[in-house]
Order: C-alpha cells, then structure tokens, then sequence
C-alpha cells in the first residue's frame, strides 16, 4: 500500500514540475499597435508577455501583473507585451482603457492569424490563465495566476523572483512611474 502511495506522489509531482518547467518556443516576429516591428527569439531580448480577453477577471490580474513589471523594470532590457486575442482592429485595441493606461506593449493577435496560430502552439495559452517570463536563451517560465487565493502582488513577487533568478542583467528603472515627474504646466501670471 505504501508503494502505491508513494508513486502517485511522484507521480502527482512530476505532473506539477511538468506543468511549470520552463520550454523552448519559435522565434515569432510582429508588428505591435503603434506599428513598431518587434522579435520574441532565443538570445534576444528577455519578456513579460500574457494573452488576454476583455471582461476576464483573470486578464485583468494578468495585466496588473505586467503594469507591475513595466513600472519596476528597464525598458531597454526588458519588453513587456500583452497578446490581445479579442477580435478587433487595432485602432480599437488602442481604445480600450487597458490599453491607454498603460507603457508597455500590444499586440492584437486576431489581426495576426499566422502569429496567434504560431504562439497558441508553442504557448498553449489558455485565455488569461498565464503570464510568461521570456529569458535570455528563449526558454519560457510560466507563472500561472489562475489561483484565486492568490493576489495581483503575490503573483507579481513570483515573477520578480523568476526574473531575478533567470534574468541577470535586466536593469530596474531609475525612476518608477509612481514617482515620475509629471509634466509642467505653464503658470498663468494674475492680471495678464
């Protein structure tokens, strides 16, 4: 009896290692919604990337988790992307208030058939289940944030804790975007 419970413990962790062990993916080029050509690729630079839906408690988490990488890390050591897979164009992707609230990147995966079809295989996203740590030699660890238990910022901490140990070299910003400056506004003179 012993036995047999041992191995569907091992079984039950080697599913569990399965399911989270980092994975090799195809280069994938595209084009982003300001038009800007962009490269996920082994040696390449390292990223965040989710795929997300509108109206998906599980997005929205996803996207608070890359809002959250956008701020804390260096852009130019760093891309952050989200896969929009919604069918719409790009100009109402840029609409959306997810999407103008935010510094990082989109992309409309529906407008890139061959993109999305590419990605679905080597990713196997499930709709707003998964957020990607991209590293430097192009594997991919997957930080699941489908655990209701689980906050935005306990989520978060796993994925800075991914990057940090998968990372080496990614630079934080010299300034979060809490703390930048906003732009100044002439000052009106009375009685002008």
């Amino acid at each position: 009896m012993k036995f047999w419970i041992a191995v569907l413990v091992l079984i039950a962790g080697y599913q569990l290692w399965w399911k989270h062990r980092p994975f090799k993916f195809k280069p994938a080029t595209f084009v982003d919604v300001r038009g800007t050509e962009r490269t996920l690729r082994p040696w390449g630079k390292p990223a965040v990337v989710t795929f997300w839906i509108s109206n998906c408690g599980f997005s929205d988490r996803a996207l608070k988790i890359l809002k959250m990488a956008s701020d804390k890390y260096d852009p130019s050591d760093l891309d952050v992307i989200g896969f929009y897979v919604n069918p719409i164009s790009d100009d109402q992707l840029l609409a959306l208030p997810q999407v103008k609230q935010n510094n990082y990147i989109f992309v409309s995966a529906q407008q890139r058939i061959d993109l999305i079809g590419q990605l679905a295989h080597d990713f196997s996203p499930r709709a707003g289940g998964d957020v990607y740590f991209i590293d430097k030699k192009g594997l991919a660890h997957r930080i699941d944030v489908l655990d209701p238990k689980e906050s935005s910022i306990a989520l978060f901490s796993k994925l800075d804790k991914t990057i940090s140990r998968n990372g080496k070299g990614i630079r934080l910003r010299s300034t979060p975007s809490s703390e930048r400056a906003l732009p100044s506004l002439p000052v009106l003179e009375s009685g002008k």
